[in-house]
């Protein structure tokens, strides 16, 4: 996992997972019911909780970005076996 500690760490995730995209390694699975949509996010808002998934495009390893920034509590991206929550319509 790597680790999120700071809006800055958050923002260079974000980032990465922006030019994965565009190389089409990674695709967006779309946004937890809570989160903000990745769409936003690469628009640099923020809201009080980032969780997005993503697949790896050639094995389907999938991704989770996740962060809770309105209390500071950090988060990560991290391999995950398999998607728990249910995700936003609008990826």
């Amino acid at each position: 996992m790597k680790s999120i500690k700071s809006r800055m760490d958050l923002e260079d995730k974000i980032a990465v997972c922006q030019k994965e995209m565009k190389k089409g390694i990674l695709k967006n699975e779309g946004a937890g019911y809570w989160g903000t949509s990745f769409s936003k996010l690469s628009l640099g808002y923020i809201g009080d909780i980032v969780s997005n998934y993503f697949s790896c495009a050639s094995c389907g390893q999938l991704f989770h970005l996740h962060a809770e920034t309105y209390h500071g509590a950090g988060g990560g991206f991290e391999k995950i076996g398999s998607i728990d929550e249910r995700l936003q319509d609008d990826i």
